[in-house]
């Protein structure tokens, strides 16, 4: 696509499992990286509304993957504009729900980049396509792309 690249992941309180996403965003071509620290404005904006709301997935479990979805395609939205971006992308995989809630959030504000959503693809195919165009190097068969990214041209 000829773009420049912006990783971008959010913080909302996972831990150790942001180490080095720095590092492999750079080292894998992007320009920069951010790692936004959602944390507080989830908990208040997000989860304790969620609790207030009794908002329990099929009476088993709280909605806390599928309500953060919303906060971080606003985050990587605010990236967006404040890199000049006229494009974005996110790392879901390409088919389930969380697809779904990226997109629309996402597509509310710019147009929708996801250039393996062009043809069907799954987590194995979306895995093989970021090895080969060397997008990240832990991406594995078992843990697929999963951070969002920003592009900006």
């Amino acid at each position: 696509y000829g773009c420049e690249v912006i990783a971008y992941s959010a913080d909302l309180g996972q831990g150790e499992e942001l180490d080095g996403i720095p590092a492999k965003a750079k080292k894998t071509g992007a320009s920069n990286c951010y790692i936004m620290d959602l944390k507080e404005e989830f908990a208040r904006d997000f989860v304790f509304p969620m609790f207030r709301a009794n908002a329990i997935y099929e009476g088993r479990y709280f909605l806390g993957t599928s309500i953060a979805r919303p906060l971080i395609a606003k985050a990587q939205m605010e990236i967006a504009a404040s890199e000049g971006a006229d494009a974005v992308s996110h790392g879901a995989t390409g088919k389930g729900n969380d697809q779904v809630r990226f997109e629309i959030s996402l597509a509310i504000f710019m147009r929708l980049t996801a250039s393996c959503f062009s043809a069907p693809c799954d987590s194995t195919m979306a895995s093989c396509a970021a090895k080969a165009s060397n997008l990240l190097s832990a991406v594995t068969n078992g843990k697929p792309v999963s951070d969002a990214m920003v592009s900006a041209t």
